[in-house]
């Protein structure tokens, strides 16, 4: 080899190697950076949903509480009762039907009038045991039905590919006293969950792409969904293959970057939504997830996935 071949190898060898790797490391460097940024970014908006949806839920929990407190209720005029019933829903409109049951399950005053006189249990099983615990359990406190006990009827409904949009409702109860502090029976309202629905449009909004945002409950069933695919009431493609098991286990917030089918990278972000009422119901996951490099707008503290 000659002395000029020696001397260009040397420089090469000296300079722009070196370089090569300290453009490599600056690129690595300002991709994590960049992908800590969009991933704090979507992990912040989809936090101040979940705070929305939170205040969402005791809004209505107060709005039972109130209720429960209507003299009407406890009065022998039964008419007077389904006038203000019916008065309710119209002022407090997150309540397509609310109705006052005994502690046999019989509705004795209703905002629909054709309701009287009917079992509350034929038509809402799901709510059995929540009504029982209202009737031996503290007055004053709102239990909430689990939005994942549904029917087998409807179950089978929303079996993979047959079904992809059901209304599933939540029902709160509370308990009604009279002037001595006996309990007569509990208030019981079908909550309209078209508002939490807004509400993970809003977080869709956030990513472009294919993004899509959705409800999980603690198993990783899905209770609600941006994406017309999504199979409700069965659990999550991502969290049945493992990547968003982190968002299940992880009682705050977070974020992960982790691989799908057909190879390609996905970023999904989620929030822990306490669970709520006397009987702790709730307890759900709310996650919103973009293909990895589509911009995703929002912001906090973001994790990795390995």
């Amino acid at each position: 080899m000659s002395l000029t071949r020696k001397l260009v190898l040397a420089f090469l060898l000296v300079n722009v190697v070196p370089l090569g790797v300290t453009i490599w490391v600056s690129h690595q460097t300002f991709a994590e950076h960049a992908e800590q940024q969009v991933g704090t970014r979507l992990e912040d908006g989809v936090v101040q949903v979940g705070k929305a949806i939170v205040e969402f839920m005791l809004s209505c929990m107060r709005g039972m509480r109130d209720l429960a407190e209507d003299p009407e209720l406890v009065s022998e005029d039964r008419d007077g009762a389904n006038i203000d019933l019916a008065r309710y829903i119209h002022s407090f409109p997150y309540f397509s039907q609310v109705r006052f049951v005994n502690a046999l399950g019989t509705v004795v005053a209703s905002s629909q009038a054709g309701e009287i006189g009917s079992s509350l249990f034929a038509r809402f099983d799901n709510v059995r045991d929540e009504s029982r615990q209202a009737f031996h359990d503290a007055p004053g406190l709102v239990y909430i039905s689990d939005f994942a006990v549904v029917s087998d009827a409807l179950r089978r409904a929303a079996a993979p590919d047959r079904l992809k949009f059901i209304a599933l409702g939540i029902e709160m109860l509370t308990t009604v006293q009279d002037a001595s502090g006996h309990v007569v029976g509990v208030v019981v309202g079908d909550l309209i969950a078209e508002p939490m629905g807004t509400l993970l449009h809003d977080v869709k909004r956030q990513t472009r792409g294919d993004g899509s945002a959705c409800l999980l409950d603690v198993q990783g069933r899905v209770l609600m969904s941006t994406d017309s695919k999504a199979s409700l009431l069965f659990a999550h493609p991502d969290v049945t293959q493992g990547a968003l098991q982190p968002a299940l286990t992880d009682q705050a917030s977070g974020y992960v970057v982790y691989g799908a089918p057909h190879g390609r990278k996905w970023m999904a972000a989620y929030t822990h939504l306490k669970d709520r009422g006397g009987n702790h119901a709730g307890n759900w996951r709310l996650i919103t997830s973009a293909p990895y490099g589509a911009p995703s707008w929002s912001r906090s503290r973001g994790r990795l996935a390995e």
